[in-house]
């Protein structure tokens, strides 16, 4: 007499049960992974646009490289001089 787990439907089944799950599995890292792509995308272009908008304010010379200053203590991220084109 054989036992459920040693008929090979049984084992079919718990194959392709284990394939599903995988792949749902991996699907679901896939999705999340977009996900988080995506919103950082978003949020670097965001980021990007308000110190745009922060530099075009600025009304002179000396106050844009203030402003470029304090961007750059902020995020650490060095910002073109715009008299020099260096850093």
């Amino acid at each position: 007499m054989s036992t459920l787990q040693h008929t090979s439907q049984f084992v079919g089944f718990t194959q392709s049960v284990s394939h599903a799950i995988a792949a749902l599995g991996q699907s679901i890292v896939n999705h999340a992974s977009d996900m988080l792509n995506t919103m950082s995308e978003s949020f670097d272009e965001h980021q990007r646009k308000q110190q745009d908008e922060y530099l075009a304010q600025s009304t002179s010379i000396a106050d844009l490289e203030n402003r470029m200053h304090d961007l750059e203590r902020q995020d650490g991220q060095p910002k073109m001089n715009m008299m020099t084109g260096m850093h």
